[in-house]
């Protein structure tokens, strides 16, 4: 069983650090820029639960980097399957956790306050007059708090290969045109978009929200020398193109091991 154990031992060490395991932007029924929509948190999790049904292996819901650990643990005991059996699931753990690192990579998860802001980004293509790569967005807030909030805006920075970094900062302009009021377990995403040159770059930033008091209805605007307005950090995430440095072992890291 050489096999396992040292797959085992290389998925150890890949999955050490937490990881955020979320349907990519490539399962968004919707992945327009500038589609946005509200539902409530049940049907954020019958999505993410059909997500992890469908991976190879299956994962279960909630899933993280030590679930996953759990989960292979079992498979690499079982003593019903033969080698070749086993080391086929092997592989298969190898690619799954290739998948699950790269989503990761491409995910911030940032939670203050019981807010939660979730930020996913998707390489889409080239843009060939420009010779820029083009990504989509997509920017989650959840509202785990008892309070029902208003968002307002954001502010982004995109760092593109060269160092160059390109600032959006509209704090009171709302996104997508949109001033959304969330009541409590209720979840906001839209998808924007953006072009950068090179393989890798990121985009960072934060989203502004209000606490609406008892008696305002959300409508209108906002007066702001009469609110408390709230930020949360939206941790970075990699505009990375397409097998642009995979994550998985090449064969030379393999032949190491095995």
């Amino acid at each position: 069983m050489a096999v396992p154990r040292a797959v085992y031992r290389l998925l150890h060490r890949r999955l050490q650090k937490p990881i955020t395991i979320l349907p990519p932007l490539d399962h968004v029924s919707s992945p327009n820029w500038g589609s946005y929509r509200t539902f409530n948190l049940s049907v954020d999790t019958v999505r993410q639960t059909n997500f992890l049904n469908e991976l190879n292996p299956p994962l279960p819901y909630p899933a993280d980097s030590s679930t996953l650990m759990s989960q292979l643990r079992s498979e690499f005991r079982n003593r019903d399957k033969d080698k070749e059996e086993v080391d086929n699931e092997c592989l298969d753990a190898l690619v799954l956790s290739d998948y699950l690192l790269s989503i990761s990579a491409q995910t911030s998860t940032v939670t203050s306050n019981n807010v939660t802001v979730q930020l996913t980004s998707h390489y889409l293509h080239e843009n060939l007059s420009t010779q820029k790569s083009i990504h989509q967005y997509r920017v989650r807030l959840i509202n785990n708090s008892s309070d029902r909030i208003k968002i307002l805006g954001r502010s982004w920075e995109i760092k593109e290969d060269d160092d160059m970094i390109t600032k959006v900062n509209q704090p009171t302009s709302g996104v997508v045109g949109q001033f959304p009021v969330l009541k409590p377990e209720r979840i906001f995403e839209y998808s924007s978009g953006c072009e950068i040159r090179g393989g890798v770059g990121g985009i960072s930033g934060k989203l502004y929200y209000a606490i609406l008091k008892d008696d305002e209805d959300g409508e209108g605007e906002v007066d702001y020398k009469n609110v408390e307005v709230e930020e949360i950090e939206v941790g970075e995430v990699e505009l990375r193109r397409e097998n642009e440095d995979s994550y998985y072992v090449d064969e030379l890291d393999l032949d190491d091991h095995f």
